[in-house]
Order: structure tokens, then sequence, then C-alpha cells
């Protein structure tokens, strides 16, 4: 995930954001719905680590909605651990490789997070999400150029 983060906690403040995502859904075939868990840690507005469960609606053939909640540990003030329920929406592309079974992902990413002690504390990230294969598959293939 690359983007950018606004975190408000009385002041507004904007940073550049990065994160790891993985995700699992089940049943997977092509153009079906599928729920399953994610993990996902990062760093933008403060740090955070946590997960959830998705959902994977597909509108048609390689274009999805996947809304998520979860829970994740955050520390908006880089001074302190607060903990922040989360929720987010990915819209884009999503397909499945049959034979390996590998989600191809690219999209645009949605997440707001509110902590649970401090009201005023919240955060807001848009972010690309993509799957780390396709920068290691545009490398390969430069590289047979």
């Amino acid at each position: 995930l690359l983007g950018a983060a606004m975190r408000g906690d009385g002041d507004v403040t904007t940073a550049f954001a990065i994160g790891f995502r993985p995700e699992l859904t089940f049943p997977r075939a092509e153009d079906s719905f599928g729920v399953g868990p994610y993990l996902e840690v990062g760093g933008g507005a403060g740090l955070y680590g946590g997960g959830g469960v998705q959902t994977l609606i597909p509108v048609s053939s390689s274009f999805v909605l996947s809304p998520s909640v979860g829970a994740s540990a955050w520390n908006p003030a880089q001074s302190r651990v607060s903990f922040a329920p989360t929720g987010g929406l990915f819209m884009g592309r999503k397909t499945l490789n049959s034979i390996t079974y590998f989600d191809g992902a690219f999209g645009l990413r949605m997440d707001y997070r509110q902590e649970v002690s401090e009201p005023h504390a919240w955060s807001v990230a848009a972010q690309v999400q993509f799957d780390l294969m396709l920068p290691i598959g545009l490398g390969i293939f430069a590289a047979h150029l």
C-alpha cells in the first residue's frame, strides 16, 4: 500500500503512508462473493498493526468492491499505543489466476481509524493497493528486455 494519510488530534496533519496487507478470501472462484481475514502493518499518520475481516463483492469480471472492518494497535502521537476500530474499502481490479490461485490486485484503498480512548484522534488514509508480485513481475520482464 502506498499513499497519503491525514491525522486529526486537535491539529490536522498529513503524511506519506506505506503498508503491508496480506489478505485471504474464501471461497474464491472467478466472479464469486468471498469473505476472509486480513492482517496489516504500516505507517503514515502513526504506526499501526492489526487485522480483521473483509468481504469481496464482484461488480464485474475484474472489478470488485471489498469492504473491511477490524481493529488495530495504533501509535498516532508516536509516544503511546492506543487501540482503534478500523473500517476500509478497496475499489479496483482483482483477478484470480486459476493455475496458482494467486489473486492479482490493483486499485484504491480508503481506510479510517478512530482511537478508542481519545475521541478527537483519528486517521484517514487513501492508498494505492497492489500485489507485491506486480513490481517483481515488472522487474523480471524488464530484466529480459
